[in-house]
């Protein structure tokens, strides 16, 4: 779609300017928000038959049109999520979206649909001048899909240049807890190079400058398909990075691409534990493509990520987490919660450019069966994401406010906050076990979400 390099005149439904400065809050506040960034579509979902006729064939399919687009879908589950959580204290957190949808009858329609399911729309810019809202074509066979997408306003107008200053201090607000970046590959202007980088950076080290003021925020990133095939701008920002989800072969891709690939010898994966590898020779360094799942999830971890989920459909998901306390034992196989694993032995990866070791454990999540109830996969991903965002939002939550009213027994466990510290921090076994629990608990709730979101069609639908 051509750049026309024009900047739209925007409004919003609700553009009420406040006098009221922004009040500074604490993570753990009745006030706290997540904040997403991300795209908005809609989606024009056909259920045709896993073998399509394309040759001049016609075929007989009921065709829905919804509210879509990973931004949009995982802002709704996420609010869902969070409304409808047994603890009083996940209730007080707050979903806030940051997107644009075109002045027409599906911008309307999308923009609506958030502000029904709890959304905070207020920062949805609506694109004037001829500005369309996107529209992605979903062929759904039930267990397989495929998009064709026309990305409308989202990919030529969204950035920051058409926020107000008043959206802009809510983006980058001290009441944000969790900062969630959906869908960037649909989203050309956050990739869009100018003197000062990529835009995507810039908003990156916005949200690390927050962190550093109120000490809570949590970063994740679910990048989607990039249909270029170009996977760029993950690698700069890993290290601003909490959370990367994505499924396997887009974590592979993004492992392979070729800003991936560089200077990857010096990441070397040691078998034991560190104390042990100072007199064996290192293992092999990894090859120039990483050959395997594991080894995309250790590139990307030495980027500076704390955390990669790796969603298998049916299979379940995966998590690679990253610490640098090298001296705890190897955990076992046996399950750490209700239908969690942790892979055993724990992995030693040695960083010759920063002559440093860490340890990766990997938590596996198996899915339950859901095959005879399929009905449609269109974003489940999205709900795996905003469950998973939900909970381990949730239980951070829970800590700091426990912290607060029993400051003698818990002492210093909000430090195990990712976001908050760098890895070097990750050294106490205990804090490690902690953030563990609540992946684990978060990968639970991600892949009960995400299965539940295929016996229903559409990306956005609520599961009640």
């Amino acid at each position: 779609m051509a750049d026309n390099g024009k900047r739209s005149n925007t409004h919003t439904h609700s553009d009420k300017k406040s006098s009221k400065r922004t009040r500074t809050s604490s993570p753990a506040n009745n006030n706290a928000v997540i904040n997403v960034f991300g795209d908005i579509f809609t989606d024009i979902v056909a259920r045709v038959p896993s073998k399509l006729n394309l040759a001049g064939g016609d075929t007989l399919s009921k065709i829905d049109i919804f509210p879509g687009g990973s931004g949009l879908n995982l802002s709704v589950h996420l609010s869902s999520y969070l409304r409808n959580h047994d603890d009083s204290r996940a209730n007080s957190l707050k979903c806030r979206m940051f997107s644009c949808v075109g002045d027409d009858t599906h911008g309307r329609m999308c923009h609506n649909y958030l502000t029904q399911c709890g959304v905070d729309a207020s920062h949805v810019k609506i694109c004037t001048q001829g500005a369309r809202t996107g529209t992605c074509i979903v062929l759904s066979s039930g267990t397989e899909r495929s998009f064709i997408t026309d990305g409308g306003c989202v990919c030529d107008e969204l950035a920051l240049k058409l926020f107000t200053a008043n959206d802009k201090k809510a983006l980058f607000s001290e009441d944000m807890v969790h900062f969630h970046m959906s869908g960037i590959y649909n989203i050309k202007q956050l990739r869009k190079i100018d003197r000062n980088g990529a835009e995507i950076i810039r908003i990156f080290e916005q949200i690390k400058k927050v962190n550093r003021r109120n000490g809570g925020v949590c970063t994740s990133l679910n990048p989607q398909y990039d249909a270029i095939g170009e996977w760029d701008c993950i690698r700069p920002i890993c290290h601003m990075l909490d959370v990367l989800i994505a499924n396997e072969e887009e974590i592979m891709q993004i492992a392979n691409s070729n800003e991936g690939r560089e200077q990857t010898n010096k990441i070397k994966r040691i078998s034991g534990n560190a104390a042990s590898t100072q007199a064996e020779a290192p293992a092999p360094a990894l090859l120039s493509k990483a050959a395997s799942l594991s080894e995309a999830a250790i590139r990307v971890l030495s980027w500076g990520a704390n955390v990669v989920v790796a969603t298998l459909g049916s299979r379940g998901a995966v998590a690679f987490l990253r610490s640098d306390n090298t001296t705890r034992l190897s955990g076992t196989s046996s399950p750490i919660s209700p239908r969690i694993r942790r892979r055993s032995p724990m992995l030693t990866v040695y960083d010759e450019e920063n002559n440093t070791h860490w340890k990766i454990s990997e938590l596996e999540c198996v899915a339950d069966r859901l095959d005879s109830s399929i009905i449609d996969t269109t974003g489940a991903g999205d709900a795996f994401a905003a469950a998973f965002v939900g909970e381990l939002t949730s239980a951070r939550q829970k800590r700091i406010e426990d912290e607060k009213m029993n400051p003698s027994t818990n002492k210093n466990v909000k430090n195990v906050i990712p976001g908050k510290i760098p890895h070097s921090h990750l050294k106490d076994a205990k804090h490690v076990d902690i953030w563990e629990q609540d992946i684990a608990s978060a990968m639970r709730a991600g892949c009960e979400a995400g299965g539940r979101s295929c016996t229903v069609v559409g990306g956005s639908t609520l599961m009640l």
